[in-house]
C-alpha cells in the first residue's frame, strides 16, 4: 500500500502544465519499487480524468494493469497503472472537488 508521507514532494504549476518533484524517503510506494528497479529520471505521467475507474478499464485493453488505487471521497482519486517492459507508469487523476 503506497504512503504518502513518507516522501518529500514539491508541486509547480503554470497553465494546465504541473510539474511534481518527489522524493522517496521510507515505505512500500511505487516511487521505491522505481528506485530500486535502478530506474531514475521520469516516474509517472498524470492525466486528469472525469472518471478513474472507467480510464483504468480503456488502459487495461492496451497492456496495463493497475497497481495502485485510492479513492480519497467522492469526485477524488487517483490510480497508478504500468505496463510489462515500459518503465514509466501512468497515473489517472479525477478531482471534481475543484
Amino acid at each position: 500500500q503506497m504512503c504518502i508521507r513518507d516522501s518529500h514532494a514539491r508541486l509547480a504549476a503554470r497553465g494546465d502544465v504541473e510539474i511534481e518533484l518527489i522524493e522517496w524517503v521510507s515505505g512500500e510506494t511505487p516511487h521505491k519499487e522505481f528506485l530500486e528497479a535502478g530506474h531514475e529520471g521520469m516516474h509517472h505521467l498524470r492525466f486528469v480524468v472525469d472518471n478513474v475507474e472507467e480510464k483504468v478499464a480503456e488502459a487495461e485493453k492496451f497492456g496495463y494493469q493497475q497497481i495502485w488505487y485510492k479513492r480519497f471521497g467522492e469526485g477524488l482519486a487517483a490510480s497508478y497503472l504500468e505496463r510489462e517492459g515500459d518503465p514509466l507508469i501512468l497515473e489517472f487523476f479525477e478531482n471534481k472537488q475543484g
